[in-house]
């Protein structure tokens, strides 16, 4: 059973996000699980810092990276990185992420073992790790000035309960990624609309109501942290 997670790193607005990139590949290669991985990162083709952290890992470590080398301005909408992962994955699960998500205590084992609930299209975990204050998330990036293995201190995390699958948790069969890709019949989000990251790019809400409620199921699946910081609102 392989895993693939897919994430975006846009790094020319704010550097910072290259480093819980790199937390996030760390806790791959940490904590690496018995099953098999890959990881899909979507970045800007300009983006040069954010892809010397990935040739760093590429480098020294056994992860299994690939990297979606977008326009500037394809990386206005995730749906447009996402949907051109989601068409090309050989896995047999795809979890849409978010950089700053961190990966332990074999959550991704868990995925892989558990019986996909009948009838449902996409999953995700009713409950994720969350650091307790922004100070950590930022203190804990400015600390980082290289690529490196770096582990995150889970004494600083409480749990947060999710209602409904945000754009880092949404969890699919790799079987429906490659056939109904991400929005790919959404004219709207396969075209660039502006700067990359804007706040009000809500894509994965689209996803999320195109998918149905009722093809939707909330999983026990502990083992998520995500790392919050100033520029990420406590409920997005």
């Amino acid at each position: 059973m392989r895993v693939e997670i897919v994430s975006h790193c846009y790094s020319v607005r704010m550097r910072e996000y290259a480093h819980y990139l790199n937390y996030q590949l760390s806790s791959l290669v940490l904590h690496k699980p018995q099953c098999e991985i890959s990881t899909c990162v979507c970045i800007d083709s300009t983006d040069a810092y954010t892809l010397k952290f990935i040739d760093w890992f590429k480098e020294n470590t056994d992860l299994n990276i690939r990297v979606l080398s977008l326009s500037t301005d394809q990386m206005s909408w995730r749906a447009i990185g996402r949907n051109e992962a989601a068409l090309s994955t050989k896995a047999d699960i795809v979890w849409f992420s978010d950089c700053d998500q961190v990966y332990r205590d074999g959550v991704l084992d868990k995925l892989s073992e558990r019986e996909w609930p009948e009838n449902k299209t996409l999953i995700y975990p009713h409950r994720v790790m969350i650091n307790t204050n922004y100070e950590y998330g930022d203190r804990s990036v400015e600390n980082i000035k290289e690529p490196c293995l770096v582990d995150i201190d889970t004494k600083e995390f409480k749990m947060r309960g999710y209602r409904k699958p945000i754009g880092g948790v949404q969890i699919v069969k790799g079987d429906h990624a490659r056939e109904h890709g991400y929005l790919k019949d959404n004219e709207k989000y396969m075209v660039p609309f502006g700067k990359p990251f804007d706040k009000h790019c809500r894509d994965d809400t689209i996803y999320r109501k195109q998918t149905g409620d009722e093809f939707i199921q909330a999983i026990r699946l502990p083992g998520v942290y995500r790392m919050r910081h100033t520029e990420c609102g406590v409920g997005d």
